[in-house]
């Protein structure tokens, strides 16, 4: 059995060991490749512009174009809207472009050519980095919120979203640094999306400049959901304080 290194929710906040049933995959792209687990969905350009340009050859998942193109990795599996689970990467965001924006969610790999190439193309719930404005948002069937202003998004950062399968629910946190840390956390209903066995993909990707490292969906243990989503919180207003 794994465990990982989480925050109780404690008054302290002080780290705990929270078990987990079972890791479905982890990628780390050392083998110069989007793995047996992921593959790209189709991408989105807005002519003029040039395709995103897409490599592994780095150990890692990098986006190349300039403004106007979005592409993104999705899970071969798509029924994961049925089951617990933690999904989480690390992001490199380089640019300040609306482009640059990475997204992390569940839907569909295909970027929606008629919303700018937003992975909005069917069922979606997601988070997204805004550098452009300093923002993280929220995305829910294409609806947009705003639940956070952290500042500059520029930089290396964990993205995690925590599915609660019973209540339909996701649970986005936002790790400024990726130094272990829960900056920001929000969670959307994603009851009344629709989801089935042939829509909920695992999504992560954007546009131009961002890398992609350190992808994992985990299963938690019944019960720990509740705990990783309110330690987040608690820590999340604890740092506005």
């Amino acid at each position: 059995m794994m465990t990982r290194t989480l925050l109780c929710a404690t008054a302290l906040l002080v780290p705990c060991s929270l078990a987990s049933a079972a890791t479905l995959f982890t990628e780390d792209f050392s083998s110069n490749s989007a793995g047996p687990n992921l593959a790209l969905g189709t991408p989105f350009v807005l002519a003029p512009n040039p395709p995103a340009t897409t490599d592994f050859s780095g150990g890692n998942f990098t986006i190349s174009s300039g403004d106007g193109a979005r592409i993104y990795l999705g899970t071969n599996d798509t029924d994961y809207s049925t089951t617990d689970f933690v999904f989480s990467a690390v992001v490199t965001v380089q640019g300040t472009s609306p482009w640059n924006s990475p997204f992390l969610g569940m839907g569909s790999a295909n970027a929606d050519g008629s919303n700018f190439g937003e992975p909005t193309a069917g069922s979606d719930i997601a988070m997204v980095l805004r550098p452009d404005v300093g923002r993280v948002q929220g995305r829910d069937d294409g609806t947009i919120s705003n639940p956070a202003t952290p500042g500059g998004i520029a930089g290396t950062h964990r993205m995690t979203m925590i599915w609660d399968s019973g209540l339909g629910q996701a649970t986005f946190q936002y790790d400024a640094g990726n130094n272990g840390s829960v900056d920001e956390t929000f969670t959307l209903d994603g009851s009344d999306n629709g989801f089935n066995a042939s829509n909920s993909q695992l999504f992560i990707g954007g546009g131009g400049g961002l890398v992609v490292d350190d992808v994992r969906v985990d299963v938690p243990e019944p019960g720990s959901l509740a705990l990783l989503g309110l330690g987040g919180l608690l820590l999340a207003r604890r740092r506005r304080a």
